[in-house]
């Protein structure tokens, strides 16, 4: 396995929603819905320069209480979170909402992509040095794990160039990746992770023809643009599905709530695959709705390559 399985990075920042309302973050135009639930706030955006044009969902009061949090000190905007009943996290901060399971669509935040594609800058940059996979994999033993959770969708998310990517899944079944889980005395074993296939009937809307991503065989076609190296895209691509790993999940109080509910023990969740003698976490098992989410990853996935472009991806240790 390559190093995208002990990626530490930490959640691209996502913003959060209000009917009609429209913010500045970084230079890039970001629109919310009253729907987002649960509510997500980017660190960054509630900067002093945030440019709020429109906020018919919210009242003037409740626009004056949000400006003076983003002028708070760390520790004291903190203390004012959790007295609200939020949670400030490393570049993200969320409500406590044990009750419902993260998405994809539901993380990602809007952006007009089609005016960045339609303006000279766009058209200047659109140089494709190199196609990856943002690919999309199921397995029987994906399967039989998601009904023990419930039905709970899962997919095996990663990157890959295209070249590549039919040796990486024959590589994926040959390790059994996930098939592993620990318990209070040894590892033990789960069936059907030895054969990964491409999710079926994944789509995505009509792309512009400057779009940096296509729906192809095996998940995401992306144009890496302006010497976006491979590596760069796959920490941003890793670091912004971070919330949705089931590795992540299972640390939260959503993932113990998930087993309690239907009875599993929580180690299920952190799954493994065998290197020789010993193990290694399968970070990259996702939960992901093949079908619904899939629009939402060629977003992600064009998202990091127009950050790229206009100089908005953050750095990352060891990038």
């Amino acid at each position: 396995m390559t190093s995208q399985d002990e990626m530490q990075d930490q959640p691209s920042p996502v913003p959060v929603g209000a009917e009609d309302r429209v913010m500045r973050v970084q230079g890039a135009m970001v629109e919310g819905t009253r729907e987002r639930s649960p509510m997500e706030v980017e660190e960054g955006g509630m900067e002093q320069n945030m440019n709020i044009k429109q906020a018919n969902g919210l009242s003037e009061a409740a626009l004056a209480m949000l400006a003076a949090i983003g002028r708070l000190a760390e520790a004291d905007r903190a203390a004012v979170l959790r007295a609200h009943g939020l949670a400030l996290g490393p570049r993200l901060w969320r409500v406590q909402d044990g009750n419902s399971l993260p998405t994809l669509t539901r993380l990602l935040p809007d952006r007009d992509r089609e005016a960045i594609y339609a303006s000279d800058a766009w058209a200047a940059a659109h140089r494709p040095v190199e196609t990856l996979i943002a690919y999309v994999l199921q397995a029987p033993g994906l399967a039989e794990l998601s009904a023990l959770l419930g039905g709970v969708p899962l997919a095996k998310l990663g990157t890959a160039a295209k070249v590549a990517v039919v040796r990486r899944i024959a590589d994926l079944g040959a390790a059994e990746y996930g098939a592993w889980s620990r318990g209070p005395q040894r590892y033990s074993r789960m069936n059907g992770f030895d054969r990964f296939t491409p999710a079926p009937r994944l789509q995505i809307a009509s792309q512009h023809p400057l779009s940096p991503v296509r729906l192809g065989l095996h998940g995401i076609e992306v144009d890496l643009l302006c010497n976006l190296s491979r590596n760069r895209f796959e920490a941003e691509f890793n670091a912004r599905v971070l919330p949705l790993r089931l590795q992540t999940v299972a640390g939260d109080d959503v993932g113990r709530e998930l087993c309690r509910r239907t009875g599993v023990d929580p180690q299920i969740l952190r799954r493994h695959y065998k290197i020789g003698t010993g193990y290694r976490a399968a970070t990259e098992v996702t939960l992901f709705r093949a079908q619904a989410d899939s629009n939402a990853l060629a977003k992600l996935a064009a998202d990091i390559v127009i950050d790229h472009v206009l100089g908005l991806l953050p750095r990352r240790s060891g990038r």
